[in-house]
């Protein structure tokens, strides 16, 4: 793993030329590995191959794994100047995705603001909100994402929950399915909520498909910003331990890259507020952007 640290480089800037990048090394071997290589560095590759369920989605996992021996190897640089000496220099980080352990360092702090400046002394509702099994991988994700939106809006206009924070988890299976904390007692509107989510959205059984539990932790935030955390770890993770853990980030991916919206998390947009950090005022002018490569190329992406 590339270390998590920010360095400041002073050495002149290098472009990259034709804007090729050079092949990648991962473990000595060049990128694109052969599948040999590839599954020893991510055991759950195999795994997948063989799986009734998953091995539609092999390809889909191989190019996911690819991505991530790709990031790896470069990094992000920014050329600055101080407007106040004006002298330049460039700062040098590791590629940020959501599968490092930089964003889910990020995704911790935001946590720990957010419980620092909301005080509630009442009921938590957890709400998990699950899909049929006879969906696609893909279908399952955008199907849970347009039915929480609209429970979402229904819960929103018609109760008294104004604030949220959900996670995505996926099963042992890869499919996904949803936790929504909500600062709200829900328990009484169980059954609508039921009926609405397997009647009307038709999206799991009346029985499996949506339930409601309460996490009483009395007046500690602190404790339930660790409960949010525990959920939020199997999908900011890159140890994917089992082929579902590997299947879900896969496909999670993959939406993304097509521009469908998926997401691992959300808030209502109050916790977003209380979650963002304040800006300090920097003397620094940013000038350009580049990607760094293994052979310490940098191409100029940005100006």
């Amino acid at each position: 793993m590339i270390d998590n640290t920010f360095s400041v480089c002073s050495g002149k800037k290098v472009s990259g030329g034709s804007g090729r990048a050079p092949s990648a090394i991962a473990g000595g071997v060049a990128l694109p590995l052969g599948i040999s290589k590839l599954t020893s560095i991510f055991p759950s590759l195999a795994a997948i191959k063989k799986s009734p369920l998953l091995r539609g989605y092999f390809y889909d996992c191989e190019a996911f794994c690819l991505y991530l021996l790709d990031k790896e190897l470069k990094t992000i640089n920014l050329h600055l100047r101080n407007s106040l000496s004006l002298e330049d220099f460039f700062v040098q980080f590791p590629y940020p995705h959501r599968w490092k352990n930089e964003y889910r360092s990020m995704l911790n702090a935001k946590l720990f603001q957010l419980t620092d400046s909301f005080e509630y002394d009442g009921i938590w509702s957890l709400l998990t909100l699950t899909v049929g099994g006879k969906l696609s991988l893909p279908l399952a994700f955008m199907t849970l994402r347009d039915s929480r939106h609209k429970l979402l809006e229904v819960l929103m206009k018609n109760t008294l929950m104004t604030d949220y924070f959900w996670v995505l988890e996926p099963h042992r299976s890869g499919w996904p399915h949803c936790h929504l904390m909500t600062p709200c007692d829900l328990r009484p509107l169980s059954d609508r909520l039921k009926s609405l989510w397997s009647d009307r959205y038709q999206v799991g059984s009346r029985f499996s498909g949506l339930d409601i539990s309460v996490v009483d932790k009395g007046n500690s935030v602190v404790s339930l910003r660790n409960y949010l955390m525990s959920y939020l770890r199997p999908s900011t993770e890159i140890q994917f331990e089992t082929p579902g853990d590997l299947a879900f980030n896969a496909i999670a991916w993959k939406l993304g890259r097509e521009k469908t919206g998926i997401r691992f998390w959300g808030a209502s947009t109050n916790f977003r507020n209380l979650m963002k950090r304040e800006k300090t005022p920097s003397s620094n002018q940013w000038i350009e952007t580049g990607i760094g490569f293994p052979k310490g190329e940098i191409l100029w992406l940005v100006r």
